[in-house]
């Protein structure tokens, strides 16, 4: 039958633990303390964990970011390069840049909060550990339990107190295990007359109380504190995983976010390759339009087809009072360079 006391989630409430720790075996109490301990040892490894991960989530965030910056500078400086793609898409590409650098800041938010120093963190009591009701009761126990030495037949002092101490009935304390609806184990105690229904039976001794009693008093009720604090560690570490995993997600939503924005300038760029390349293409086939060419002198020209025949025209002469014909190479222009440099004519001839 389920516990009424048992909270939500298959834990355990302060009163229902304490009870059912009411244990005398010296060595279960023992393996329940190594338990214990070794439950808040995991959760203070499983702190180093989540910081670490968080830690890495904040510097995979700030690096992206800043790729994200740069991005955002180009379409902020150049809105012009988004006018080469087709559609809606001129006005999707920043609407998945404001998505990603959303995304990435939060990311960061979240790592940043779960690696903030908290209040809520609890240790060990010193009023837990050094309880003087538990440290007493614990104590007496322990003095109880220990073996009888040796006692003399002859020495009625030392079988009185032996008597005394077989007649102590170990009660813990109320304020500390409270008490069970349900009834533990007694100790026998000797038969009387009455039952026994002579008086000359023999009494039958009551078997001794167990070995380090007290001990395992004084365990059971570190094991109940340890293990209070380890479920309270817990309970934290539940709620950081929780947050980092909403962090990693909207780290993955900005790498996302980021493919989609680089892929589309990839496609303005080749979009805007392409054009320059067939707008040089057009320039070049174009038949209107004039082409430059490089003055050259006829005399310099390359090929002799290319240079025009000389042609003999007549010029006055002192020797015959007349006309001599002259060579006119080029029209005029170089028999007008040779009489004013001095050349004679002759060499045209």
């Amino acid at each position: 039958m389920k516990s009424s006391a048992q909270t939500t989630g298959g834990q355990l409430d302060a009163d229902e633990l304490i009870n059912r720790l009411r244990l005398n075996s010296p060595d279960l109490a023992e393996e329940l303390y190594k338990i214990s301990k070794e439950y808040l040892a995991s959760e203070t490894a499983r702190e180093n964990n989540l910081n670490a991960k968080a830690t890495s989530l904040l510097t995979a965030s700030g690096l992206s970011l800043t790729v994200a910056f740069t991005f955002g500078g180009m379409l902020i400086q150049h809105p012009e390069y988004l006018s080469s793609l087709w559609g809606l898409w001129p006005y999707i590409v920043p609407i998945f840049y404001g998505v990603a650098l959303l995304a990435g800041l939060s990311a960061s938010a979240i790592a940043v909060w779960s690696l903030l120093i908290r209040g809520d963190y609890v240790g060990i009591s010193e009023q837990d550990v050094f309880n003087p009701s538990v440290l007493i009761d614990s104590d007496r126990l322990d003095f109880i339990s220990l073996p009888a030495p040796a006692q003399s037949k002859t020495s009625p002092l030392n079988q009185a107190e032996q008597q005394d101490s077989d007649n102590v009935v170990i009660e813990p304390s109320s304020d500390i295990i409270p008490e069970s609806s349900s009834p533990e184990p007694t100790m026998p105690v000797e038969p009387t007359a009455a039952s026994a229904g002579a008086e000359t039976q023999p009494p039958v001794e009551a078997p001794p109380p167990y070995p380090k009693s007290g001990t395992a008093y004084y365990r059971r009720f570190m094991t109940a504190h340890i293990w209070q604090i380890a479920r309270t560690h817990f309970d934290i570490h539940e709620a950081k995983a929780k947050r980092i995993k909403i962090g990693q997600g909207l780290f993955f939503v900005f790498l996302l976010m980021l493919a989609a924005i680089g892929v589309s300038l990839t496609i303005v760029a080749l979009i805007q390759q392409h054009r320059l390349a067939a707008s040089s293409q057009t320039t070049v086939a174009s038949p209107g339009t004039p082409q430059p060419v490089a003055a050259q002198h006829p005399i310099s020209s390359a090929g002799a087809s290319s240079v025009m025949p000389p042609t003999m025209v007549s010029t006055p002469s002192a020797s015959d009072g007349g006309t001599s014909p002259k060579v006119d190479v080029d029209g005029g222009g170089t028999t007008q360079i040779a009489r004013d440099a001095g050349i004679p004519l002759n060499l045209f001839r």
